[in-house]
């Protein structure tokens, strides 16, 4: 017991003293001990300052409900604490004027470092380089098809000029194939004509076909290809050609090749008596018929020149005239 305890002191003055000691520094120990007050042994704690031993009471059922009662009398009440969240959410919902704004905004701005601003700038150069390549690139190709056309078409008439059919349709074909050359038709009847001359008619017919499938009533065209059938015997397509071709604006360019019917030496009827008949034909032709009404070809009798008797009865007989490359009806 320390010195300067006084006997004369009461017991309530001394524990009212002790209570206000430990709700300022120790008011957490109490806390911890609400729900075992029975077990609790006080300590006696040094007194650093003095050297002295404090004396603590006992905590008894009594002084724990004293504590209660001023712990809670020191806690804001339920409308208290509403009345202080209702101050903090209106401050939370409170919209920052423009100016703070500005002031936040210019806080939180990061300054670019110089390696960011390093790469920033060689990307756009790159993007920047890239599209210029590929104006570059378009124009590029643009004006180099042009000159292709002009360099093949310009080289090649001039070898056709010279004779060099040759070389000239490989430089002619090369034009033709180029956008200014597809649909130039004068440049295609030259490549024809270089092919015709130096004996690839193959390749000749696909270059006046080509040229009809752009014009159909191209004439020189079209007389150049009944003359390339003729010479072939490819009487077939020369037919197809002529009947094409014989009513409309290019009848002059296939009427050389037209074979007139032959002609017969009575007309069509009934006769009392046997019956002769002779057929006749343009230069050049000859004459196949049939006496059973089937349509007559290369593969029928050949009319020789004799007449051809028909006796009595009913006799169906028909005729074609051929020429050199086969036959062709008007």
């Amino acid at each position: 017991m320390p010195d300067d305890f006084n006997k004369n002191t009461s017991i309530e003055d001394e524990i009212e003293k002790s209570l206000q000691k430990m709700v300022e520094e120790e008011t957490t120990v109490a806390k911890a001990y609400v729900g075992n007050a029975d077990d609790y042994k006080a300590e006696q704690p040094s007194d650093i300052n003095d050297g002295r031993t404090r004396v603590v009471p006992k905590i008894t059922d009594e002084i724990l409900k004293e504590q209660q009662v001023i712990n809670k009398s020191s806690q804001p009440t339920q409308e208290e604490l509403t009345d202080r969240d209702i101050l903090l959410d209106d401050d939370d919902d409170e919209e920052p004027e423009d100016e703070d704004k500005e002031i936040l905004k210019d806080a939180t701005k990061k300054p670019l470092d110089k390696k960011t601003k390093l790469i920033i700038a060689g990307v756009a150069a790159g993007v920047a380089l890239v599209l210029i390549i590929i104006i570059i690139v378009a124009v590029s190709l643009n004006k180099k098809s042009k000159n292709n056309y002009d360099y093949y078409y310009q080289t090649g008439m001039k070898l056709y000029e010279e004779g060099n059919y040759g070389d000239a349709s490989s430089y002619l074909s090369k034009a033709s194939k180029e956008n200014e050359g597809k649909k130039n038709l004068n440049l295609k009847y030259t490549l024809y004509r270089c092919y015709e001359s130096s004996g690839n008619e193959d390749e000749a017919v696909n270059v006046l076909k080509d040229i009809l499938s752009y014009d159909e009533n191209y004439e020189d065209a079209v007389k150049a290809l009944a003359d390339i059938y003729y010479k072939k015997e490819d009487a077939d397509n020369l037919t197809k050609l002529i009947r094409k071709y014989q009513d409309g604006k290019c009848s002059n360019a296939v009427k050389n090749y037209i074979v007139k019917e032959p002609s017969a030496s009575k007309e069509p009827g009934s006769y009392d008596d046997d019956v002769e008949l002779k057929f006749t034909c343009d230069s050049g032709c000859v004459v196949y018929y049939t006496t059973d009404g089937k349509e007559p070809d290369i593969k029928s009798t050949l009319y020789d020149g004799t007449a051809i008797k028909l006796e009595t009865g009913t006799t169906k007989i028909k005729a074609v005239s051929v020429n050199s490359i086969g036959y062709i009806v008007k």
